[in-house]
Parts: C-alpha cells; sequence; structure tokens
C-alpha cells in the first residue's frame, strides 16, 4: 500500500482521448465544466489523436479553461499516454468524448481519496440514457463483473498520478483492454474501488456496433492473455463509430432489434464457451510456466475460428442495420 497524496489542495486533470468527435464533445466537455467542485481545483484537457473534423476547433471554443493537446500516434492508448504526460493534477480522472459526467462526479471521487489514503484508483459504472433491457443489461454485466474480472473501464476511471507512473502506467503495446492492464497493476500496489454511486453516461455506440462481436473477442482474448502471462497484444482496428442504435434513440427498422439482441447474445455465449475450453489450458500453464507458449497458440486458434463465426453472423446482422448511420448531436440533448 502506498499513502503520499497531499490533500490539502488537490489538483484533479481531467482527460479526455478524442478522435473525429464534433458530435458528442462539446456536451461532454459543458458536463464537465459544470462540476460543483471549484475550477480552481481541476484542469481539463482533450488530447486530439489526428481528428480530421471540428474537434480541435470546438475545444478551442472552450480555451483557456480546456486545453488541447495532440497526439500524432494514432491510437487511443497513445493519447491517454500523452494526456498524462502533460496532465499537472495529482489525481487523474479519464472519461471519453462522448460521455457525460453528473455534476458530483469529480466531487465523489476526490472524497473517496479523502477518506482512505491507501486508495491508489477509483471507477464507477457507466449507464446508457434511456436504456432498453439490452442496454441495461449491459450496465449490469459491466458492473457486477468487476469482482471477478477487476476491471475498471477508461470511461470511469480515476488514480493517483503518482501510483500511475510507480505501476508502469499504461503500456503502449495494447490498444485494446488498456485499462484492464492498468487496472490490474494499479491493484498490486494499492486499493482500488468501484464506486456504484458514481457512475459516467455514455452512448451506446459500441454496443451497437456491427463489429461488437470480434472487439468482444479480441477484448478477452488480451484479457486471458494479461491475467495468466502478462503477455500485451496490439490489435489493429478501425475507430468505432456510430453504426446504428437503439430504437429508443433513432428510427430503425423494427427488425433491427432482434438482430441485435442475437448479436449480444452469441457474444455472451462465445465468452462463455472460450472460458470452459481455455480455463484447463490456462491453469496448466500456471502450473506449469513451460506450457505457457502452447496455451497462447491454444488460444490464438479458438480466437480465430471464431472470428470466422462472427464474421458469418456479422454479414447477416449488417441487413438490418438502418441507411441512416449519421452521428447525431442531439443524442444527449435533453
Amino acid at each position: 500500500m502506498i499513502q503520499y497524496l497531499s490533500m490539502k489542495k488537490p489538483l484533479i486533470s481531467v482527460l479526455i482521448p478524442a478522435y473525429n468527435e464534433e458530435n458528442y464533445l462539446e456536451p461532454c466537455l459543458k458536463s464537465v465544466l459544470r462540476q460543483s467542485l471549484s475550477p480552481k481545483l481541476y484542469e481539463i484537457v482533450v488530447i486530439d489523436n489526428n481528428s480530421t473534423d471540428r474537434t480541435a476547433e470546438i475545444v478551442r471554443k472552450y480555451s483557456p479553461r480546456v486545453k488541447l493537446v495532440r497526439e500524432k500516434k494514432q491510437g487511443v492508448v497513445f493519447a491517454r499516454i500523452r494526456g498524462v504526460e502533460k496532465s499537472r493534477g495529482e489525481i487523474i480522472a479519464f472519461t471519453d468524448a462522448d460521455c457525460l459526467a453528473p455534476k458530483n462526479w469529480l466531487s465523489k471521487k476526490l472524497q473517496q481519496f479523502q477518506e482512505n489514503p491507501q486508495i491508489v484508483g477509483v471507477g464507477g459504472p457507466f449507464l446508457f440514457p434511456s436504456p432498453s433491457p439490452l442496454g441495461k443489461m449491459v450496465e449490469k454485466i459491466s458492473f457486477y463483473s468487476y469482482p471477478f474480472l477487476k476491471v475498471i473501464p477508461c470511461a470511469n476511471l480515476s488514480f493517483k498520478k503518482k501510483a500511475y507512473f510507480q505501476c508502469g502506467g499504461f503500456n503502449p503495446k495494447i490498444n485494446i483492454a488498456e485499462e484492464a492492464d492498468l487496472s490490474l497493476k494499479l491493484q498490486k500496489i494499492g486499493v482500488v474501488v468501484n464506486d456504484k454511486h458514481n457512475p459516467i453516461w455514455t452512448s451506446p455506440r459500441r454496443l451497437l456496433s456491427s463489429n461488437q462481436i470480434i472487439f468482444g473477442l479480441k477484448y478477452l482474448y488480451c484479457y486471458f492473455l494479461l491475467r495468466a502471462f502478462g503477455k500485451p497484444v496490439f490489435f489493429h482496428f478501425k475507430p468505432i463509430r456510430d453504426r446504428g442504435f437503439l430504437k429508443n434513440h433513432f428510427p430503425v427498422k423494427k427488425s433491427f432489434a432482434p438482430a441485435l439482441g442475437f448479436s449480444f447474445l452469441a457474444v455472451m455465449i462465445i465468452i462463455f464457451v472460450l472460458f470452459a475450453l481455455s480455463r484447463p489450458k490456462v491453469s496448466q500453464a500456471l502450473l506449469n510456466k513451460k506450457s505457457s507458449s502452447k496455451t497462447e497458440e491454444f488460444l490464438r486458434r479458438k480466437i480465430t475460428s471464431l472470428e470466422e463465426s462472427s464474421q458469418k453472423i456479422n454479414s447477416k446482422i449488417q441487413k438490418y442495420l438502418p441507411k441512416d448511420r449519421l452521428d447525431r448531436p442531439s443524442f444527449f440533448q435533453k
């Protein structure tokens, strides 16, 4: 455990990585600017990761209250690393450009750090605005899986900056599950809490992406390698952008909802099958380090096989997606 943070006048750095987020970024910035915490106690930094739209222009609109930092190396993990390097705060608070922070979001996080000096990280759940039954299911799975997976999503993750550097920070060799790697490392040097009373609001675009099955498989594969062998994996994939939404947000074909439900169910079945198939091999590898390479190859073959199957599922789901797939800034306007 570590105790080193002076909480008399802490400065929090809110870091927001952004890539072509002109339709979501401004509501996000407004929500962070309206925090109940004194403006003198926190800064806001947007890390522009080579955006080609109006992202930088929107950030400059709120200067000097919001600081713009650029990261030329493409990838969210590089944007996160750059943000921490450029931050001035003793506490780092990450959120995403398509999120909305409740008014007391920062004050609640600060209270956690103040009450227990041994705490090095504070997380919380993410919630969808006006969620469908599917959205509520994802919310619960994400939060209640924490005691088992020990992963806090970066959309609602804060930590002490000194602890970040002490544990090694974000691994630039991981661009999927980078928050899983950091969460696990933080827990080795201090206490990490997941505050269920301090959520963040987020858009459902990741859940509703037609590539969700592939993304989920890669995330799980990377997570397994991290937990079993501490080996990172770097995947190349296109940035997630809106590709259809739940019918209670935007008008979509009625047939899209069951297709989306089937897609999510397929992801969950694949996850449980992968758990069942890999567990004996992983256990053996943990007892006998020499077999780790064989286990890794076993998991890689399973991922490849399941990816091929999920590609076929995705191709069928595509025909249910609505023709209107544009980002809409009205998503968070209430």
